[in-house]
């Protein structure tokens, strides 16, 4: 018996142990996959985010199996989950649990019931949610039960539903996937695996249009042979469809953004302005981002799934294929790159969505129904809080802020093209070149020094004139004495004087004579 105990305590110290050793493992295997793009392509560099806490169905009274979107609004944080068809709240300071909806109810906090079928009203399978700050709507994409639901943003009592336009025209199906809505009520909102582009409804709930479609990539060869082909041929040809979107946000100036997981679109990311024209930004010196994630990942392609903006023109992008997160800003620079697929705190396996927010970045877990909170390391904090003074036109603070971070992080390239942006807005070129070369930023460089050749022109131009003055006026005097001399030698003119003749002791006389005659008559 004795030896069954101490056998039996053995195997529990053990456990323990193990138990105690395996504890840390999982917290000190975050933030070991930070990059950056340097002088030869995709590099480790210091992190820019770390892993602050994992929501999970811990930090609420109920389960939750899945996460599909999130948005971040009214001092709020709304998360989707068309598991259990739900949206959950929580406080967006410490992420406390604040409420769980699913059974809507209006004003007087009753069950709205629904009058064609005497049912209520419960969300079905909710794969989307926005929140509109200046409307103060909470927008809900219910995707199993084809429709939006809006909830005013402070009680989440019903404002009203939208159900698919009469006028609504194509082969797309009313089943919102994700959504966002502009200042003015305008909703963009996606269907999954549709080819027509965001279908974009008025803010009555009436069909506007298909809103900024992709465009397929199409080889030159199967161009050449679609151009010549005749009608009949190009209707026995395979169909190429435009690629569907995977992911959408809206920023502050109403421009909306997307991105796809499609391998057949020729961009992976996009920024539409109301004409529904593709006006992203990409003079950054990495190029486009999914040239960056196959620089270092082995040729594989990535899948870009979800897109968050801020206010002040920083964005993210999160790749499903490696769990990459991507942060840019508005040019395109590249700021960081972090995370990746894996088990351990801080991985990602299957990424669904991301939200800002402030400089935190939410990213939800579809599989595992969690929700990574990455809050921006010291360099993170400099780098962003460097672009928002720079967007918002505050030079010289921006200025010491990309100083900071590049004392943070020298291999933080983005930053010296920040210092080149910010004191070419100054108009330093001089110094505004020097700290382009610093980033290898040929494009920079080039603006900087067209605006010192300006300068320079500027500065010297009274020189510069009186030397070409004096430079023509010598051409004109050396050409005239050429054509002088070539017409001498050609004999038109002579150098000699023409002789003058002297008049006659004759003529004289008579001149006298009558001058005399004159003088008496």
């Amino acid at each position: 018996m004795r030896k069954i105990t101490r056998f039996t305590l053995a195997i529990i110290v053990a456990l323990t142990m193990t138990i105690t050793t395996i504890t840390p493992v999982y917290a000190e295997r975050t933030n070991t996959f930070d990059y950056t793009w340097g002088v030869m392509g995709i590099e480790h560099t210091a992190a820019g985010f770390q892993i602050a806490r994992v929501i999970d169905s811990s930090y609420m009274p109920i389960p939750m199996e899945r996460v599909d979107d999130i948005a971040v609004g009214g001092g709020f944080v709304f998360i989707a989950d068309s598991a259990m068809g739900r949206v959950n709240v929580l406080d967006a300071k410490d992420y406390s649990f604040v409420t769980s909806i699913r059974l809507v109810r209006d004003e007087d906090n009753n069950i709205v019931i629904i009058e064609e079928t005497n049912e209520q009203l419960m969300l079905d399978g909710p794969e989307g949610v926005f929140f509109n700050t200046y409307l103060n709507r909470l927008y809900i994409a219910d995707t199993s039960a084809y429709r939006i639901v809006v909830l005013d943003g402070s009680t989440f009592h019903l404002i009203e539903i939208i159900t698919r336009p009469d006028d609504m025209t194509g082969n797309t199906a009313f089943r919102p996937s994700q959504l966002v809505v502009d200042n003015t009520g305008r909703i963009f909102f996606m269907v999954s695996g549709s080819f027509e582009g965001l279908v974009a409804l008025d803010p009555d709930g009436s069909f506007a249009r298909y809103f900024g479609t992709t465009r397929p990539h199409m080889s030159p060869v199967e161009y050449f042979w679609r151009s010549i082909a005749t009608a009949e041929q190009r209707m026995l040809m395979p169909r190429t469809f435009a690629p569907a979107f995977s992911g959408v946000d809206i920023d502050q100036d109403g421009f909306v953004f997307a991105v796809t997981a499609d391998s057949a679109s020729t961009y992976k990311l996009f920024r539409f302005n109301a004409r529904g024209d593709n006006v992203i930004r990409s003079e950054g010196n990495m190029g486009f981002i999914e040239e960056s994630s196959r620089g270092f990942m082995g040729g594989d392609m990535s899948q870009f799934v979800a897109v968050a903006a801020t206010d002040f023109g920083v964005y993210a992008v999160v790749d499903r294929t490696f769990g990459r997160v991507f942060v840019y800003d508005f040019d395109g620079y590249l700021i960081t790159i972090f995370s990746q697929i894996g088990d351990t705190m801080g991985d990602l396996n299957d990424p669904s969505s991301l939200a800002w927010n402030g400089y935190d970045i939410l990213v939800g877990d579809r599989t595992l129904g969690v929700v990574n909170v990455f809050t921006p390391t010291r360099f993170g904090a400099a780098a962003l809080a460097a672009n928002q003074a720079y967007h918002e036109g505050r030079w010289e603070e921006a200025n010491y802020l990309f100083r900071e971070a590049v004392a943070l992080n020298a291999t933080f390239y983005s930053a010296y093209s920040g210092i080149g942006r910010n004191l070419l807005m100054q108009r330093r070129y001089l110094e505004a070149m020097y700290y382009f070369d610093l980033a290898f930023d040929q494009e920079g460089y080039s603006r900087a020094w067209a605006g010192r050749r300006g300068e320079l022109i500027e500065q010297y131009f009274p020189i510069i004139a009186i030397v070409v003055e004096s430079l023509a006026a010598l051409l004109i005097i050396t050409e005239a004495r050429y054509l002088r001399k070539a017409r001498y030698q050609d004999g038109e003119i002579s150098d000699k004087k023409p002789k003058i003749k002297k008049a006659s002791k004759s003529v004289k006389v008579k001149n006298v004579i009558s001058e005399k005659v004159k003088e008496g008559s």
